[in-house]
């Protein structure tokens, strides 16, 4: 939508190339996406008008990237956000746990400085030791 937008031949030359290995499968949307090229001047008062609506754009390039995560095979979570996400909340409650074992006697933790927390995030349960 994106290249239609800027450039509608740009936009059917990508849709020539692009499109042709999804036209038996996917015949239907392809007729249907080939069809904005007529309105490309004016989608946003088109039959097509829903195909630029940030919400539809912001849904359909979400199940896209989760549809091509599941073609290859690869996490559909991004694992650098859920580390850092999981570092932000779960190291200020360690920090907190280690100082209150230094403060009172008698309760320490092993040689080699390691805390035994069982954390649970959401669908992520750590154990940090």
């Amino acid at each position: 939508m994106r290249l239609l937008k800027q450039s509608p031949i740009k936009a059917f030359l990508f849709a020539q190339t692009s499109f042709r290995p999804f036209t038996e499968i996917h015949s239907e949307e392809v007729h249907t996406l080939m069809g904005c090229l007529a309105y490309a001047y004016r989608l946003d008062t088109s039959p097509y008008a829903a195909f630029v609506n940030k919400d539809f754009l912001s849904k359909t390039s979400g199940s896209m990237s989760a549809a091509f995560a599941k073609a290859k095979r690869l996490p559909q979570e991004n694992a650098l956000y859920d580390t850092i996400r999981l570092g932000s909340v779960a190291l200020p409650k360690i920090n907190k746990i280690m100082s209150l074992m230094k403060e009172r006697k008698g309760i320490e933790w092993s040689q080699q400085g390691e805390l035994p927390v069982h954390y649970r995030f959401g669908p992520i349960c750590l154990l940090l030791v």
